[in-house]
Order: C-alpha cells, then sequence, then structure tokens
C-alpha cells in the first residue's frame, strides 16, 4: 500500500488504508485535498445451478448494523485479481465458482478513493464441503427476483455491487428478472 505518485504525502496511516494529501491542486483552492489510499480490490456476483446470488451478512461499524453484501475483499500484493476473487469468495462464503468472468474495473468514490475494485460473475456457485467461512459472515441464498427487489426497497444497498449487478444483467440476458 505503499503511495509513490508524486505530489502525495501520507497523512494518517492503517493495517487497511492510508489518508493521504495531495500536493497538486488542480482547483482554484489554496486548502490541501484529501484521497483515501489502500490496496486494490475484487467484488464477486456468484449465481449458483439453482440461480441463486450469494449474499454475505456482517456486522459493519459504518452503520453501525448488519449488512447484505456481495462477497468482496482486497487484493493482496503480487496477487492477480481473478485470484483475489476466488479466494475472498472462498474465505467469506466457502463456495467456489466453475467460472469467473471479468465485469470490468471501477471507482468507488471517484472523488476521493484511489484503488480500483474489480468485477466478477461468478457461475456455477457451489458450497465446497466441510469449509468454516469466516466467523462473522453468514451466507444468504437468494432469487435474481428477490435480489432484485431488495435493491429495490433499499434492503440491498451495496452501490458499487448494485452497479456490477447492473451491467452483469446487461451483458448475460439471463439474470434479468
Amino acid at each position: 500500500m505503499g503511495t509513490s505518485e508524486v505530489g502525495i504525502k501520507i497523512e494518517f496511516q492503517t493495517e487497511w488504508f492510508n489518508i493521504v494529501r495531495s500536493e497538486v491542486n488542480c482547483g482554484s483552492s489554496d486548502k490541501p485535498y484529501y484521497l483515501i489510499d489502500g490496496p486494490n480490490s475484487v467484488i464477486i456476483l456468484p449465481i449458483t445451478e439453482d440461480d441463486e446470488i450469494v449474499l454475505v451478512k456482517q456486522y459493519r461499524h459504518s452503520v453501525k448494523g448488519y449488512t447484505l453484501e456481495l462477497p468482496a475483499g482486497f487484493i493482496a500484493e503480487g496477487e492477480v485479481p481473478v485470484k483475489a476473487a476466488e479466494r475472498e469468495l472462498l474465505e467469506e462464503t466457502g463456495y467456489e465458482c466453475n467460472e469467473l468472468i471479468n465485469l470490468g474495473i471501477g471507482k468507488i468514490m471517484l472523488n476521493r478513493y484511489i484503488p480500483q475494485q474489480y468485477g466478477f460473475l461468478g457461475l456455477g456457485a457451489s458450497k465446497v464441503s466441510d469449509y468454516a467461512v469466516e466467523a462473522d459472515m453468514e451466507v444468504i441464498l437468494v432469487s435474481f427476483t428477490d435480489f432484485t427487489e431488495m435493491v429495490m426497497s433499499g434492503e440491498f444497498n451495496q452501490m458499487s455491487a448494485i452497479g456490477f449487478w447492473h451491467k452483469a444483467t446487461k451483458i448475460h440476458k439471463f439474470l434479468q428478472v
């Protein structure tokens, strides 16, 4: 997680991310511009053979409650995105996919977040027998129809996931309700 860009200075450092100050000012303000830096990440839209979406339920401090999310996580240094997707999916859900299709690269927050997020559609997701998922996570399976309703009602509100889901439905027509 080393920032090598000219004009960037680390102001605050954690295990998961850094707050950095940009010395380059492209606007009219004399104030420093702060950014969030860290490793790139992956997000996976796993679909089972029974056409169910594999979600993760976990506690998030930022919302002071439990969220429903697509499996996601950081890409380790030297790891290629598809391998990170395989690893994160297994760690968080205990599932593996027959095929991972690259949905492209996106940004979480264009104005503040430096890292990129790689999206994957996982086909043929199946549970690995006797695999223990991370202790603080619960796996939830939902139909395409239920997922669409969850998105529309706000029950599912992970916006980057919604963007990748929308893209997947346009590329792979079978995902449409």
